[in-house]
């Protein structure tokens, strides 16, 4: 099984992915910060070192790390069963998240799976955080809008299940 951790960041989903497995896997985190992909060599560097299952010691070496802006189309002939993300898409500006679904519908095999954790504001009257968010983190570009986030989703993944109010999200590649 391939999978893709987009926005990989400090290394805690592919940890949490590579800890949670017991079958063989081949591991691709992709982030655009170098500072957090060493983080992230770091992290799994420490998990390698308690490592005591075959099987884990395996998917670390099948674990590969990509320096790769998101917003931009991936390495050709990539493919992935599935691909997981975690808080990214409020990192993504709003004028660039359309390509950017349509990219990771790109490197999905066909019935791949998007796995995605995102907070999202259920309406431009109940949001999740107030605008100084945007202020505190530099690279913030806003929270998407449920009814918005869910019709852009459905013109590049089929099967769109929606879990706490749509914060989950698990579809399958169109």
């Amino acid at each position: 099984m391939r999978i893709a951790d987009l926005g990989a960041g400090s290394g805690v989903g592919l940890v949490h992915i590579l800890a949670m497995t017991n079958k063989r896997i081949y591991l691709v985190g992709f982030d655009s910060s170098e500072g957090m992909l060493r983080r992230n060599r770091d992290k799994i560097r420490r998990f390698a070192e308690v490592a005591n299952r075959s099987v884990d010691r395996e998917n670390i070496k099948n674990l590969r790390l990509v320096r790769h802006d998101l917003t931009e189309e991936f390495p050709k002939g990539e493919k992935f069963d599935i691909v997981f993300l975690s808080f990214v898409v409020n990192h993504i500006p709003v004028d660039k998240r359309e390509k950017f679904f349509e990219n990771i519908n790109s490197i999905l095999k066909e019935n791949g799976l998007l796995i995605m954790a995102q907070l999202i504001n259920q309406s431009k009257h109940d949001r999740n955080f107030a605008d100084w968010l945007l202020w505190v983190t530099q690279t913030h570009q806003g929270f998407p809008f449920k009814n918005e986030y869910l019709a852009m989703l459905s013109k590049y993944f089929k099967d769109i299940k929606g879990y706490l109010n749509s914060n989950i999200i698990i579809a399958r590649r169109r």
